[in-house]
Protein backbone atom coordinates (compact mmCIF):
# COMPACT_ATOMS: atom_id res chain seq x y z
CA UNK A 1 0.00 0.00 0.00
CA UNK A 2 1.82 3.06 -1.30
CA UNK A 3 -0.29 5.53 0.69
CA UNK A 4 0.75 3.90 3.97
CA UNK A 5 4.37 3.65 2.84
CA UNK A 6 4.43 7.35 1.91
CA UNK A 7 2.91 8.29 5.27
CA UNK A 8 5.60 6.35 7.17
CA UNK A 9 8.51 7.59 5.02
CA UNK A 10 7.35 11.20 5.36
CA UNK A 11 7.03 10.71 9.12
CA UNK A 12 10.55 9.25 9.27
CA UNK A 13 11.92 12.23 7.33
CA UNK A 14 10.32 14.69 9.73
CA UNK A 15 12.37 13.04 12.48
CA UNK A 16 15.56 12.45 10.46
CA UNK A 17 15.54 15.06 7.71
CA UNK A 18 18.62 13.74 5.88
CA UNK A 19 17.80 10.02 6.06
CA UNK A 20 18.91 8.88 2.59
CA UNK A 21 17.27 5.46 2.77
CA UNK A 22 13.87 6.95 3.63
CA UNK A 23 14.32 9.65 0.97
CA UNK A 24 15.03 7.07 -1.73
CA UNK A 25 12.10 4.89 -0.65
CA UNK A 26 9.76 7.90 -0.61
CA UNK A 27 10.95 8.98 -4.06
CA UNK A 28 10.25 5.50 -5.48
CA UNK A 29 6.83 5.44 -3.79
CA UNK A 30 5.92 8.79 -5.34
CA UNK A 31 7.13 7.47 -8.68
CA UNK A 32 4.90 4.39 -8.37
CA UNK A 33 1.75 6.44 -7.85
CA UNK A 34 2.66 8.85 -10.67
CA UNK A 35 3.57 11.76 -8.39
CA UNK A 36 6.48 12.39 -10.71
CA UNK A 37 7.21 15.98 -9.71
CA UNK A 38 7.56 14.99 -6.06
CA UNK A 39 9.70 11.99 -7.01
CA UNK A 40 11.98 14.15 -9.14
CA UNK A 41 12.28 16.82 -6.44
CA UNK A 42 13.42 14.23 -3.88
CA UNK A 43 15.90 12.60 -6.28
CA UNK A 44 17.43 16.00 -7.03
CA UNK A 45 17.67 16.72 -3.30
CA UNK A 46 19.52 13.44 -2.68
CA UNK A 47 21.90 14.09 -5.57
CA UNK A 48 22.60 17.60 -4.34
CA UNK A 49 23.97 16.07 -1.14
CA UNK A 50 25.66 13.17 -2.90
CA UNK A 51 26.11 13.38 -6.71
CA UNK A 52 27.33 9.76 -6.75
CA UNK A 53 24.12 8.28 -5.32
CA UNK A 54 23.29 5.97 -8.22
CA UNK A 55 19.92 4.89 -6.82
CA UNK A 56 18.86 8.53 -6.94
CA UNK A 57 20.23 8.74 -10.50
CA UNK A 58 18.05 5.77 -11.47
CA UNK A 59 14.98 7.39 -9.89
CA UNK A 60 15.70 10.68 -11.62
CA UNK A 61 16.28 9.00 -15.01
CA UNK A 62 13.14 6.85 -14.76
CA UNK A 63 11.09 9.89 -13.76
CA UNK A 64 12.39 11.94 -16.68
CA UNK A 65 11.33 9.10 -18.99
CA UNK A 66 7.82 9.05 -17.48
CA UNK A 67 7.62 12.82 -17.96
CA UNK A 68 8.82 12.31 -21.56
CA UNK A 69 11.80 14.55 -20.87
CA UNK A 70 13.92 12.28 -23.01
CA UNK A 71 16.76 14.72 -23.66
CA UNK A 72 17.24 15.29 -19.92
CA UNK A 73 17.10 11.56 -19.25
CA UNK A 74 19.57 10.83 -22.06
CA UNK A 75 22.02 13.49 -20.84
CA UNK A 76 21.80 12.24 -17.23
CA UNK A 77 22.37 8.62 -18.24
CA UNK A 78 25.28 9.39 -20.56
CA UNK A 79 26.98 11.46 -17.84
CA UNK A 80 26.35 8.82 -15.16
CA UNK A 81 27.52 5.89 -17.29
CA UNK A 82 31.07 7.28 -17.20
CA UNK A 83 31.20 6.67 -13.43
CA UNK A 84 28.81 3.72 -13.06
CA UNK A 85 29.87 0.11 -12.66
CA UNK A 86 28.31 -3.28 -12.02
CA UNK A 87 24.53 -3.46 -11.73
CA UNK A 88 24.05 0.31 -11.87
CA UNK A 89 25.70 0.43 -15.28
CA UNK A 90 23.45 -2.38 -16.50
CA UNK A 91 20.31 -0.65 -15.21
CA UNK A 92 21.27 2.69 -16.74
CA UNK A 93 21.84 1.09 -20.12
CA UNK A 94 18.46 -0.63 -19.90
CA UNK A 95 16.80 2.76 -19.28
CA UNK A 96 18.72 4.19 -22.24
CA UNK A 97 17.36 1.39 -24.41
CA UNK A 98 13.84 2.14 -23.15
CA UNK A 99 14.28 5.75 -24.29
CA UNK A 100 15.35 4.63 -27.76
CA UNK A 101 12.40 2.23 -27.96
CA UNK A 102 9.87 4.89 -26.95
CA UNK A 103 11.32 7.31 -29.49
CA UNK A 104 11.08 4.75 -32.30
CA UNK A 105 14.83 4.06 -32.57
CA UNK A 106 14.22 0.33 -32.58
CA UNK A 107 17.57 -0.96 -33.80
CA UNK A 108 19.49 1.11 -31.25
CA UNK A 109 17.18 -0.14 -28.48
CA UNK A 110 17.57 -3.77 -29.56
CA UNK A 111 21.38 -3.50 -29.63
CA UNK A 112 21.56 -2.11 -26.10
CA UNK A 113 19.10 -4.69 -24.72
CA UNK A 114 21.21 -7.46 -26.28
CA UNK A 115 24.45 -5.99 -24.88
CA UNK A 116 22.83 -5.70 -21.45
CA UNK A 117 21.77 -9.35 -21.50
CA UNK A 118 25.26 -10.46 -22.54
CA UNK A 119 26.64 -8.75 -19.46
CA UNK A 120 23.77 -9.70 -17.13
CA UNK A 121 21.54 -12.38 -18.72
CA UNK A 122 18.72 -12.18 -16.17
CA UNK A 123 18.02 -8.44 -16.30
CA UNK A 124 14.19 -8.25 -16.22
CA UNK A 125 14.00 -4.77 -17.79
CA UNK A 126 16.12 -5.79 -20.78
CA UNK A 127 14.17 -9.04 -21.26
CA UNK A 128 10.92 -7.10 -21.18
CA UNK A 129 12.40 -4.49 -23.51
CA UNK A 130 13.24 -7.14 -26.11
CA UNK A 131 9.75 -8.54 -25.66
CA UNK A 132 8.36 -5.08 -26.50
CA UNK A 133 10.72 -4.77 -29.46
CA UNK A 134 9.57 -8.06 -31.01
CA UNK A 135 5.95 -7.18 -30.22
CA UNK A 136 6.34 -4.01 -32.28
CA UNK A 137 7.94 -6.09 -35.03
CA UNK A 138 4.99 -8.53 -34.81
CA UNK A 139 7.36 -11.43 -34.13
CA UNK A 140 4.98 -12.99 -31.65
CA UNK A 141 6.95 -16.10 -30.66
CA UNK A 142 10.17 -14.21 -29.97
CA UNK A 143 8.26 -11.58 -28.01
CA UNK A 144 6.55 -14.22 -25.84
CA UNK A 145 9.89 -15.99 -25.28
CA UNK A 146 11.60 -12.92 -23.80
CA UNK A 147 8.56 -11.85 -21.81
CA UNK A 148 8.23 -15.34 -20.33
CA UNK A 149 11.87 -15.13 -19.22
CA UNK A 150 11.22 -11.73 -17.67
CA UNK A 151 8.28 -13.17 -15.70
CA UNK A 152 10.36 -16.14 -14.52
CA UNK A 153 13.02 -13.77 -13.18
CA UNK A 154 10.49 -11.33 -11.70
CA UNK A 155 7.17 -13.13 -11.05
CA UNK A 156 5.39 -9.88 -10.12
CA UNK A 157 6.46 -8.00 -13.26
CA UNK A 158 2.98 -6.62 -13.96
CA UNK A 159 3.78 -4.92 -17.28
CA UNK A 160 5.20 -8.15 -18.69
CA UNK A 161 1.90 -10.00 -18.12
CA UNK A 162 0.03 -7.42 -20.20
CA UNK A 163 2.63 -7.56 -22.97
CA UNK A 164 2.84 -11.34 -23.12
CA UNK A 165 -0.96 -11.50 -23.38
CA UNK A 166 -0.72 -9.20 -26.42
CA UNK A 167 2.05 -11.40 -27.87
CA UNK A 168 -0.09 -14.54 -27.57
CA UNK A 169 -3.30 -12.90 -28.81
CA UNK A 170 -2.69 -13.45 -32.57
CA UNK A 171 -1.67 -17.13 -32.20
CA UNK A 172 -3.00 -18.55 -28.92
CA UNK A 173 -6.08 -16.82 -27.54
CA UNK A 174 -6.36 -19.28 -24.63
CA UNK A 175 -2.90 -18.33 -23.37
CA UNK A 176 -3.60 -14.65 -24.06
CA UNK A 177 -6.72 -14.82 -21.90
CA UNK A 178 -4.76 -16.59 -19.14
CA UNK A 179 -2.17 -13.80 -19.01
CA UNK A 180 -4.75 -11.03 -19.34
CA UNK A 181 -6.52 -12.45 -16.28
CA UNK A 182 -3.21 -12.59 -14.41
CA UNK A 183 -2.50 -9.00 -15.40
CA UNK A 184 -5.97 -7.84 -14.38
CA UNK A 185 -5.67 -9.45 -10.95
CA UNK A 186 -2.24 -7.97 -10.25
CA UNK A 187 -2.81 -4.56 -11.84
CA UNK A 188 -6.00 -3.87 -9.88
CA UNK A 189 -3.80 -3.26 -6.82
CA UNK A 190 -1.26 -1.01 -8.55
CA UNK A 191 -2.17 2.62 -9.37
CA UNK A 192 0.31 2.72 -12.26
CA UNK A 193 -1.64 0.09 -14.20
CA UNK A 194 -5.23 0.80 -13.14
CA UNK A 195 -5.88 3.00 -16.24
CA UNK A 196 -5.08 -0.03 -18.45
CA UNK A 197 -7.63 -2.30 -16.82
CA UNK A 198 -10.48 -0.99 -18.93
CA UNK A 199 -8.70 -2.38 -22.01
CA UNK A 200 -8.65 -5.96 -20.69
CA UNK A 201 -12.09 -6.32 -19.12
Amino acid sequence: NYAKAIYHYEKALRIRVNDVTASRALAWSYHKIRYYKQSLKLAKKILKRNPSDFQAVLIKARTYVKLRSYKKAYKLIRTSLAEASGDYKVYLRAILADIYLERGKLNEARSIYKETLKEKPLTPGALCGLGKYYLIKEQWQKSAKYLQQAIRVRPHFIEAYNLIAKAYEPTNRKKALYYYRKFYKMASHDPVFVPLLVTVR
